[in-house]
C-alpha cells in the first residue's frame, strides 16, 4: 500500500482491470468527497448537525478525501482513462448537486447540495491533464474550503425555512453582507476570487477541447446559472420587508 511503490507499477495498471481499482477507490474515498453517487448522506448529515460541524465538514473533511483521490490518480493511475472516469463523475455531481440545490427551500439543506455540485466542479478540473489541472483543482478546492464554510457558519443563526429569513438583514446587517459578497465570489463575479478559480477551469477544459470536455463547459455554466437563482432567492428574502411593515 506504499504509494512510492504503487507509482513504480503503474504501468500495469494501465487496462480495465487497473481502471476497475480506481473507480473502486474512487467511490471508497468518494463517501468522504461528497462525490456522485455516493453523496446522499450529504443534505441528511449536514441538516441534522450543528452548523460549526457542517462547516468543518464542507470546508475540511470533504478536500481531505479529494486529495487522497487526486494522489492516487497522478502517483498510480496517470492515464486518459482515470481522468475521463473522475471528469463524468464530477459532471453528474455538478447535474445533481445544482439541481437538487435548486429545489431546496431550506437553507442547510440548499448549501448542502451546492457544496455536492463544487465538488464536482474540483472533480472536473482535477481531471485536466498535467499541472493546469493540478493548478485548477487546487485553486476550486481551496476558494470552496473558504467561501462554503463561511456561508454554513453565518447559516449558523439563520437555520431553518428559506422564507422564513424575510427581513434578516434588518437585524443583521454584516452577516447578510457577509453572505451577499461570499455568494457572489461563488458565483464567480470578477473581481472575486471566485471568478478567477473557475476561469482556470473553463479556460482548461475549452484548451483540450474533447467532445465531452466541452460538454462539461455547458454543464458549469448552466450550473452557475442555477446557482444564481437559488442563491439570489436567498438574498431577496434577507433584504425584503416583513409582513406589514409600510413599503
Amino acid at each position: 500500500l506504499n504509494l512510492a511503490h504503487l507509482a513504480s507499477l503503474s504501468d500495469q495498471l494501465a487496462n480495465p482491470q487497473g481502471l476497475a481499482a480506481f473507480a473502486m477507490l474512487v467511490i471508497g474515498f468518494g463517501v468522504k468527497a461528497e462525490l456522485f453517487p455516493v453523496n446522499g448522506w450529504v443534505p441528511e448529515v449536514y441538516g441534522a448537525a450543528s452548523k460549526r460541524v457542517a462547516a468543518l465538514l464542507a470546508g475540511l473533511a470533504s478536500k481531505l478525501a479529494v486529495l487522497a483521490i487526486v494522489r492516487v490518480l497522478l502517483l498510480v493511475f496517470p492515464d486518459e482513462a482515470a481522468r475521463q472516469l473522475l471528469l463524468v463523475l464530477g459532471i453528474l455531481g455538478v447535474i445533481v448537486g445544482e439541481l437538487a440545490a435548486w429545489q431546496a427551500r431550506d437553507v442547510t439543506r440548499m448549501l448542502a447540495w451546492s457544496s455536492v455540485g463544487q465538488l464536482g466542479v474540483v472533480f472536473v478540473a482535477f481531471s485536466l491533464p498535467g499541472a493546469a489541472g493540478v493548478i485548477a483543482g487546487v485553486t476550486v478546492a481551496m476558494h470552496h474550503l473558504v467561501v462554503k464554510s463561511a456561508l454554513f457558519l453565518i447559516a449558523d443563526r439563520w437555520g431553518g425555512a428559506i422564507s422564513g429569513l424575510r427581513g434578516a438583514a434588518a437585524t443583521s446587517w454584516l452577516g447578510a453582507a457577509l453572505f451577499v459578497l461570499f455568494s457572489l465570489s461563488l458565483l464567480g463575479l470578477p473581481p472575486l476570487p471566485g471568478f478567477w478559480s473557475k476561469f482556470l477551469v473553463l479556460s482548461g477544459l475549452a484548451e483540450a477541447g474533447s467532445a465531452l470536455q466541452l460538454f462539461a463547459i455547458a454543464v458549469i455554466l448552466t450550473g452557475t446559472v442555477l446557482e444564481g437563482s437559488y442563491l439570489m432567492r436567498v438574498i431577496t428574502a434577507l433584504y425584503g420587508k416583513t409582513e406589514g411593515e409600510a413599503p
